[in-house]
């Protein structure tokens, strides 16, 4: 288990940013905003999590760490259902104890999370960047605390007030959110990539990698 945490978590991550983007994707095609910029919050989040793993200078204690985290949280959640505890805390059983135990200790000390770092903390240690820009933003739309843009009181051409049910996207907006989940699939893949030590990539066309550098892009 613990040789191959950090290939199972990388592949996990990688997995549910490839999830999460084609969310967006699919979202986005039918004009529905709100729950894709919720999505896009869950993808930058991801992101910042496989970038601080794979930077970590104890890369695979961090990856358990996490493993382990996450089962015992899954554990408490779903105390109800005793097989699933079981495999879970079955599991745990079976990490190196140490790791097992700062798991918890991270669980149960502020700010309660698998790294023991708020999230912003988490992405400056990961080089991921954006977190004023764009996670500010994707958090007041996922928390409901931006309002006033899906119902609006508008003047119509007859004088008087009309109420507005809905929200138009203009294309600067839908394409924002796309080439924001589209990087960060292409960021996914190339760091798992390299974990698992991939042969390279040859292109039959042109490159992306060589298109994104010329844009001067990080």
């Amino acid at each position: 288990m613990d040789r191959h945490a950090k290939h199972l978590v990388v592949a996990d991550l990688t997995w549910r940013i490839w999830y999460l983007a084609m969310g967006i994707h699919l979202l986005l095609e039918q004009e529905i905003h709100s729950p894709a910029v919720a999505l896009a919050r869950a993808l930058w989040e991801t992101l910042a999590t496989l970038a601080y793993l794979v930077k970590h200078p104890k890369f695979q204690d961090e990856a358990i760490v996490l493993l382990g985290f996450s089962f015992l949280e899954q554990a408490k959640h779903f105390a109800h259902q005793p097989e699933l505890v079981k495999e879970r805390t079955g599991i745990v059983d079976r990490m190196p104890a140490r790791l097992v135990a700062e798991a918890k200790r991270r669980a149960a000390k502020y700010p309660f999370t698998w790294s023991g770092l708020k999230i912003r903390q988490l992405a400056e240690a990961g080089d991921v960047t954006g977190y004023a820009e764009a996670y500010a933003y994707f958090s007041t739309e996922t928390h409901g605390t931006l309002v006033g843009e899906n119902v609006k009181v508008v003047t119509g051409d007859d004088g008087k007030a009309h109420i507005k049910f809905g929200r138009q996207l203009d294309p600067k907006s839908v394409e924002s959110l796309a080439n924001f989940a589209r990087r960060s699939l292409h960021a996914a893949f190339k760091t798992m990539w390299d974990v698992f030590k991939g042969p390279p990539v040859v292109f039959h066309g042109e490159d992306p990698e060589t298109w994104l550098k010329a844009q001067g892009s990080p």
